[in-house]
Parts: C-alpha cells; sequence; structure tokens
C-alpha cells in the first residue's frame, strides 16, 4: 500500500481532489453544463500542473558523463530517481 500512495500520490490526490468538487457541486444542485466545464478545466489544471512539474531525461547517463560533469569546477546538483 506504501508503495502505492507513494508513486501515484498525485494522481490519488487529484481524483479526490476531483470527486469533491463534483460532490460539492452536486450537493449544491450546480447545472450540469457548470459541473462538465468546472470539471473539465480543473482537470485540465491538474494534467498541466503535472506536466509542468516534471523534470524530464537527466543530462547525465554513464559514469563516464558523471565524471566530465563533476570536473567542470562548477557546483552540480545531483537528482537520484527510482520507480521503486
Amino acid at each position: 500500500m506504501h508503495r502505492l500512495l507513494n508513486q501515484h500520490s498525485f494522481v490519488i490526490a487529484a481524483l479526490l481532489l476531483l470527486g469533491l468538487v463534483l460532490g460539492l457541486m452536486w450537493w449544491r444542485r450546480v447545472r450540469v453544463r457548470y459541473r462538465v466545464g468546472v470539471t473539465g478545466g480543473l482537470a485540465a489544471l491538474l494534467v498541466g500542473v503535472m506536466l509542468w512539474l516534471r523534470t524530464g531525461a537527466g543530462d547525465v547517463r554513464t559514469p563516464d558523463d558523471l565524471d566530465r560533469v563533476l570536473g567542470r569546477g562548477r557546483p552540480v546538483v545531483l537528482e537520484l530517481y527510482s520507480d521503486y
């Protein structure tokens, strides 16, 4: 369960937020047209945030690349990532 929450926490939080917003709009009897628009806009915003926060591919692929980057004499930020 911990791995599932760790790997997919943004998706789970986004789905909970969408469900909460839809539930509140249904409870307040908001028109269906507005529900679709607000939910679609919120979903598009969440997808945009997820794409904006992605780090992308790294520059260092091999140990030789790392040695080359470290040997330049400039500060280096090293980020390690694992799917598991």
